[in-house]
């Protein structure tokens, strides 16, 4: 991980990850180490895009910029998932590299076989949030909530600290045919949601009212500079004021006594 000595703009970026700058599972682009993991982020000042490395599902997945967020009278930028992190290259061609069996199945899930020991794990959203709809319809229960279920990282803009983090994903199972077991053989191959969880971390008010001061500090130390520069200023002004005052009554009385010698 890079600690942005040679450039702040790689603060907390990974440089290679099991030891490996590329990951094997992955071919092409897919399985490029890039982003950081969340623990450190780089001023983001406005930009569009944050790239993210997830060891969840092994590979890096990019966030993109949806308005602003408040906490506490503080705002940041907030960058969420899209359906473009789970897609296989049914909409976004660019993903089909994370289909290397060749297997194409409906946008928004993602095969993670190969990175998690051959389980037959598939990653998505919690409730199929921002799947096709498919998903939704061979299973019942599934309440996708924007709200609960979107993964978003809420930024400061100016100094990269995060306010608040969201992220939930669901772990599938698939399901197949099993000759001789009379409760699979007949089963159409499916997805099972076996369960799905949520990890959220929020800045408290505490470190809020810390974040507030560091904010403000560039600002108070070009103002008291300012200030201080004014006080030299107006220092030098009195001083040489007093001096031409002094001179002027020492010359004033060096023309009496010339006169009064006279």
């Amino acid at each position: 991980m890079y600690n942005g000595a040679n450039g702040i703009e790689n603060l907390g970026k990974l440089h290679t990850w099991n030891y490996q700058t590329d990951v094997p599972y992955w071919p092409d682009s897919c399985g490029n180490v890039d982003g950081t993991t969340g623990e450190l982020w780089y001023p983001p000042l406005g930009r569009d895009k944050l790239k993210l490395f997830a060891t969840d599902i092994c590979s890096s997945i990019e966030l993109v910029k949806d308005g602003k967020f408040w906490l506490d009278g503080m705002e940041s930028d907030k960058y969420v998932g899209t359906e473009e992190v789970f897609d296989n290259g049914t909409v976004f061609p660019e993903q089909k590299c994370f289909v290397p069996d060749h297997v194409q199945q409906p946008s928004g899930i993602r095969n993670v076989s190969l990175c998690k020991f051959g389980a037959p794990a598939f990653l998505s959203y919690a409730h199929f949030y921002l799947a096709d709809e498919y998903y939704r319809s061979t299973i019942d229960g599934m309440k996708p909530n924007k709200s609960k279920h979107e993964m978003f990282i809420a930024l400061e803009p100016s100094t990269g600290l995060p306010l608040r983090v969201q992220a939930t994903l669901q772990v599938n199972l698939k399901l197949f045919n099993v000759k001789g077991i009379t409760m699979l053989e007949n089963m159409k191959p499916n997805l099972l949601p076996a369960f799905w969880f949520s990890q959220t971390a929020e800045m408290t008010g505490d470190l809020i009212g810390l974040a507030k001061v560091l904010l403000v500090m560039p600002s108070a130390g070009q103002y008291t500079g300012y200030g201080m520069v004014a006080i030299g200023l107006l220092i030098s002004l009195i001083g040489c004021t007093i001096t031409y005052r002094r001179g002027w009554k020492e010359s004033e009385e060096e023309t009496l006594l010339t006169q009064n010698t006279l």
